[in-house]
């Protein structure tokens, strides 16, 4: 089928659109179908992520079949109005039969999805099979679509101007509804997105947003339909709203990014599908997913390698935060440096391990070493130390005071407690407890200017 369709040039296809030229490339009306696709499924996925409902949109992409079906048998037609009707009420009556079913039993969210949308999906395979004559439909139609050939489709006739092929101009229509929805609705669907009781609260009716969400999502999902299955809608109702997810906490962030994601892959999968002669839908999903995979790993907050460093540097600080009390406390006890390896020893670490720490040490100006291979702590050093071991002392002291932790456990609780506390909270904890100066053990704890 991708034979059939030249490779895409985007400085012609321009050109001839905003010059009124009418031999624009098929290709065109690919991409664009395909980036209308995932932008307006993209924009509701994100809600729906947010809302910890990702996974209705499966129910409800499979789900609105029946009523696509049943619309056609009443209207003897595949106009997109009907049909959407059809997908509207069966897709807010599945989000209904969902709720009612996991609220009225012991039966959970997830396993009442698992319920309702397989059982309505399979009444819609039977259907359109038992009224094959009838039904102007079938199910691979439904399921996969064929985004290829959209170029060859009639082309809608918008008041005496003849636009471009049926599937994109619905599909513009229904991305025009979503955006100018969220625009016109952003305020309700924040709030009710991240807490429906504050909503409620506000006089924002958290019902109202749910149902008025699962209506646009039937929407979305039967615009779709015709031009890119149920399947590739699964994919980009989910995958650019997660993929944006892991960039930024910011709502319009995610949604522009969401919708950058959706052309990103409309563009990059058509040219894979060319390249490989494959399903265009199909490598479109790909993209989406590749894009996803990829954000996972190289994310700066939340992806793999950003975890991954955080990680690392938290155990560097750590060792080197032990390695100062431990230099620390045997200066406290008398001792004015002590040798490298009593040092890797009261570490637990390896020799080698000993002196890496050291090295770090070194560099930030914390400890220094004499000829004879003995280490002691700077006057910079002694005060981070002093810090440190302050944490530690005022830890030991609420967990005993306030806490009723025994005395020989004191120590193993507030060595992990005391890497994880800031200044300000410092402060607070040694106001709460009255500035204390000496330990549960009796040891001073040190003052910090």
């Amino acid at each position: 089928m991708n034979d059939l369709i030249p490779p895409f040039d985007w400085t012609r296809v321009f050109v001839e659109q905003w010059t009124g030229a009418a031999n624009i490339d098929a290709s065109f009306w690919v991409v664009a179908t395909g980036a209308l696709a995932a932008i307006s499924c993209g924009i509701v996925g994100c809600f729906l992520i947010l809302r910890g409902m990702a996974m209705i949109g499966d129910a409800v992409s499979h789900a609105v079949l029946p009523g696509i079906a049943g619309a056609f048998l009443l209207s003897e037609s595949r106009a997109s109005f009907p049909m959407f009707l059809g997908a509207a009420v069966v897709g807010v009556l599945t989000a209904a039969l969902i709720e009612a079913v996991y609220k009225s039993s012991r039966i959970k969210a997830d396993a009442s999805m698992g319920v309702v949308f397989p059982a309505l999906f399979a009444f819609g395979v039977l259907l359109i099979s038992l009224m094959a004559d009838k039904v102007d439909l079938d199910q691979e139609c439904v399921l996969y679509g064929e985004i290829a050939f959209v170029p060859f489709e009639a082309r809608a006739e918008w008041f005496g101007w003849t636009a471009g092929p049926e599937s994109t101009m619905v599909l513009l229509c229904a991305a025009l509804v979503v955006i100018g929805g969220v625009v016109l609705f952003y305020r309700p669907l924040l709030i009710a997105s991240f807490d429906p009781q504050l909503a409620t609260s506000m006089g924002v009716s958290a019902a109202v947003v749910h149902y008025g969400l699962m209506t646009v999502l039937s929407l979305t999902v039967v615009c779709s339909f015709e031009a890119v299955g149920a399947i590739l809608v699964i994919a980009m109702l989910i995958a650019p709203g997660a993929t944006a997810y892991l960039f930024t906490d910011r709502l319009p962030t995610m949604l522009w990014i969401s919708a950058g994601h959706g052309l990103f892959c409309a563009f990059a999968g058509w040219h894979l599908s060319v390249w490989l002669d494959c399903s265009t839908a199909g490598a479109m999903a790909v993209v989406g997913a590749g894009l996803f995979f990829a954000a996972l790993v190289v994310s700066p907050r939340h992806g793999l390698l950003s975890r991954l460093t955080r990680r690392v540097q938290l155990a560097r600080r750590v060792a080197e935060e032990n390695a100062l009390g431990t230099l620390y406390r045997s200066q406290e006890e008398g001792g004015d440096s002590i040798a490298s390896a009593s040092l890797a020893e009261l570490l637990g670490v390896s020799a080698g391990g000993a002196k890496r720490v050291f090295r770090r040490l070194r560099r930030k100006g914390w400890a220094v070493q004499d000829g004879a291979g003995t280490l002691a702590l700077t006057k910079a050093g002694m005060g981070r130390a002093a810090q440190l071991l302050r944490a530690h002392r005022l830890w030991e002291t609420l967990l005993s005071n306030e806490v009723g932790l025994p005395d020989d456990h004191l120590h193993s609780a507030a060595h992990l407690l005391e890497h994880y506390i800031d200044e300000e909270t410092l402060k607070a904890l040694s106001d709460t407890l009255g500035n204390p100066s000496v330990d549960p053990h009796g040891r001073p704890i040190p003052k910090v200017d």
